[in-house]
């Protein structure tokens, strides 16, 4: 049997070892979730859940020794304080109203800042309660839902991963930004 043809081998170009602070690092992450495993840098982007994404440097910026945003309670040094804001797609949700003409959900929310290394710097994961009165609804349906988050992150090469998870229908969306790309437009 004779094999010709054009052909292309793909494969890893590196690998990454494990050492004692990755894996204490990785304990510390948070416990899993149907999100965490999206999260991951460099994986492909979800459009279950739509949203638009604005991410800038907060106006101010902590002071060296002030609380940090996140829950790597590791990160230090010196770091930029990121705001990022939501603007989730209405109807993307099923949002019923209650009785009394309010919508509720509730949705995971999660941050996570890596390096060019694919290693987490930082992470911020939430559950947050939605709850749109009816007064409310007009405006959320044309402009989205707002959400906002903060988050540090050291300076470099690093990567923003953001994510959105509806658990009562399953739906994901998630996005991945440079944040070497913002800090550039400063």
């Amino acid at each position: 049997m004779k094999v010709s043809g054009n052909y292309k081998i793909f494969y890893r170009k590196r690998y990454f070892e494990q050492t004692q602070k990755d894996i204490k690092l990785a304990g510390a992450l948070p416990a899993s979730t149907p999100l965490i495993p999206l999260m991951g840098h460099g994986l492909p982007n979800s459009a279950g859940i739509p949203y638009r994404l604005n991410v800038v440097p907060a106006s101010a910026q902590p002071e060296s020794g002030a609380a940090r945003a996140g829950q790597n309670t590791q990160l230090s040094g010196k770091l930029t304080r990121y705001e990022v804001e939501f603007h989730l797609q209405a109807d993307a949700l099923l949002l019923l109203p209650d009785a009394d003409g309010a919508r509720r959900k509730s949705l995971q929310v999660a941050l996570m800042v890596y390096g060019s290394d694919f290693k987490p710097l930082n992470w911020e994961i939430r559950e947050i309660h939605l709850l749109i009165k009816p007064e409310q609804w007009a405006d959320e349906q044309s402009a989205g839902i707002p959400l906002h988050i903060e988050v540090d992150a050291p300076p470099g090469d690093a990567y923003l991963r953001t994510g959105v998870y509806d658990s009562s229908s399953s739906k994901v969306g998630t996005l991945e930004i440079p944040l070497t790309a913002i800090a550039s437009l400063r």
